[in-house]
């Protein structure tokens, strides 16, 4: 049997150690990764928590603005039924996320899945039934009805119970460290449903303007009792976290803005209730300064979840730390040389590469500027070079862009009446040849429609020149806003307007004609004072035929106009039915 050289000797010794060294490595990186992912998986169940817990919240904000819905005066208050609108989008969207969380790993959690269905289904009820209640005015809103509402609102935050029970005890299970942190939360989520409650309690006296009954000023102390239950809690539970950085001051917000703000405030409207609901304050005051004040246990309750994630966070990046210098204690015995090839293949190979490829970006036009690679001084001038040629480039392209602006913004200023936005005259003249032109290659017609603003000169002359612009102004942009987008308006000269219509026959230009005819009728101008004034408009409408000229098309138009104006104003003239079967023959 050959004897082993030295070289295999020491070859066989490193490899040997270098395998006792990889296995003891092994079993570290092994242990450091359970570690990493056990705090990974407490982060992503407490982030599902806390989500459930912000649905939760969402919703009842969203209970708010419909409580705020259901008590106003106004059957059509467009701001709060946007705000309520906005409110259930925050909701849906809420549900939606946490939905789709939760069924990443639906074999966790089966009950969540039931509950955010049950959710859904009992929100869109509850919300049928707020919209029909809303619609009604205030005096025929019943207290039944509207204690419906808020009964099946708080259905919605009980299904929704189970979800923030089973996620949480989820959380828990992978990290005890944040137990007390989850069960405070928990029972501050119910402090805020508690809470909002209480209020609900006096929703139906404050919209019905009567006095607040013994039975609901019993149920509202019963909540109150069980909220001081809590606050006691929340005192003692709190030492397990002193030092966590504002948790502290959350909880004297909490003490001061619901517990002495709120509290004074349920006090005050029980004591004016009491006898009368003559003295009760507004819903809408009241409930912006009962949500104000019920804000701060949110607060609370989003500092304890951020104080946990926090700690959980910490765990994960104390174990990814430790796996990491293992990993990196294992590789330096062999780093060297692949450090070597890293160093030669980032540091030379890449950036060319990186040059030739802005180098041809610069080429077909891209001057977004490049990461500068990390290397030698040779390589810093190549990208210096390529800076100065893409710097040259980009004055060249920003020069051609302030040409095209200045091209484009002379041509609209030539072609658009100043005071109307709409088209001047020689614009008009030069799209009616045009559209001409084409018409008699491709056999078809076009129609034009002139309109001149009635008794406009008594305008001016009782209202004045600014008000006669603002009747030109909103006749301009009402005609913009009724045609089409292939139909041309444009301002003919005065007060008279001009729109083409192609591909038109005589019935749709008298139909064009009609409609501008009633909606500027229908329009109106917002004078000083609070008076508006309306305005109506007389029509003259002609048809193109094959040797039409621009000319021919504005006389016969102009002609149909001038008849309108001596028959009454008012009314459309031209292409009447018998003269359509005249020109057909």
């Amino acid at each position: 049997m050959r004897r082993l050289t030295l070289d295999q000797k020491f070859q066989l010794c490193s490899l040997v150690i270098v395998l006792i060294t990889a296995a003891l490595a092994g079993q570290l990186i092994y242990h450091s990764y359970r570690e990493f992912r056990l705090n990974q998986k407490s982060l992503e169940n407490l982030s599902l928590y806390h989500a459930v817990l912000d649905a939760a919240n969402v919703l009842a904000a969203e209970r708010g603005e419909t409580f705020r819905l259901i008590s106003d005066l106004r059957v059509h208050n467009y701001p709060q039924r946007r705000a309520v609108a906005q409110a259930r989008q925050r909701s849906d969207g809420e549900l939606k996320q946490i939905a789709a969380l939760i069924k990443r790993h639906q074999e966790d959690f089966v009950v969540s899945i039931q509950a955010v269905d049950h959710a859904r289904r009992d929100l869109t009820r509850a919300r049928e039934l707020a919209d029909s209640v809303a619609d009604k005015p205030l005096a025929r809103r019943g207290g039944t009805e509207i204690t419906q509402v808020i009964d099946e609102l708080y259905y919605v935050a009980n299904d929704l119970r189970p979800a923030i029970i089973e996620t949480g005890m989820h959380s828990v299970e992978t990290d005890r460290r944040i137990s007390y942190a989850v069960v405070m939360s928990r029972m501050l989520g119910l402090a805020r449903e508690h809470a909002g409650r209480v209020g609900a309690q006096l929703m139906v006296p404050l919209i019905k303007r009567e006095a607040i009954g013994a039975d609901r000023q019993q149920r509202i102390g019963n909540f109150r009792e069980r909220l001081n239950d809590m606050a006691e809690g929340f005192k003692q539970q709190m030492s397990n976290y002193r030092m966590q950085s504002g948790l502290q001051q959350a909880r004297e917000a909490m003490e001061r803005d619901y517990f002495g703000e709120g509290y004074r405030l349920l006090d005050e409207v029980l004591q004016q209730g009491s006898h009368s609901g003559d003295r009760l304050p507004s819903v809408m005051a009241f409930t912006e300064r009962y949500t104000h004040a019920m804000r701060s246990v949110e607060q609370m309750q989003e500092r304890l979840i951020q104080a946990a994630a926090e700690q959980s966070q910490q765990g994960v990046v104390n174990a990814k730390r430790e796996a990491v210098q293992v990993l990196l204690l294992c590789g330096a015995l062999i780093g060297v040389l692949i450090a070597l090839l890293y160093t030669s293949r980032r540091r030379l190979l890449l950036p060319l590469l990186q040059a030739r490829h802005g180098i041809i970006e610069l080429a077909e036009g891209n001057l977004m500027p490049l990461r500068r690679p990390r290397s030698g001084p040779e390589v810093e001038k190549l990208f210096d070079a390529l800076d100065t040629l893409r710097s040259s480039q980009e004055k060249r392209v920003q020069a051609e862009q302030r040409l095209s602006q200045l091209t484009q913004q002379l041509k609209r200023q030539a072609e658009t009446d100043v005071l109307t936005g709409v088209h001047n005259r020689r614009a008009l003249e030069d799209i009616g040849e045009q559209l001409l032109t084409h018409a008699a290659l491709g056999d078809w017609r076009v129609g034009l429609v002139m309109f001149d603003i009635d008794h406009f000169k008594k305008v001016n002359d009782v209202h004045g020149h600014p008000v006669g612009d603002l009747v030109l102004k909103m006749v301009a942009q009402t005609v913009l806003e009724t045609c089409r987008n292939e139909d041309n308006v444009g301002r003919f000269g005065g007060e008279e307007f001009i729109v083409l219509v192609p591909l038109a026959d005589a019935k749709a230009v008298r139909a064009v004609a009609e409609k501008l005819r009633r909606v500027i009728a229908g329009a109106s101008v917002q004078l000083p004072g609070g008076r508006t004034l309306s305005v109506t408009a007389s029509f003259g409408v002609s048809l193109s035929c094959a040797r039409s000229t621009w000319g021919d098309l504005v006389s016969e138009a102009d002609t149909a106009l001038y008849q309108a104006k001596h028959s009454g104003r008012n009314c459309v003239v031209g292409l009447e039915p018998a003269e359509n079967s005249a020109s057909a023959a």
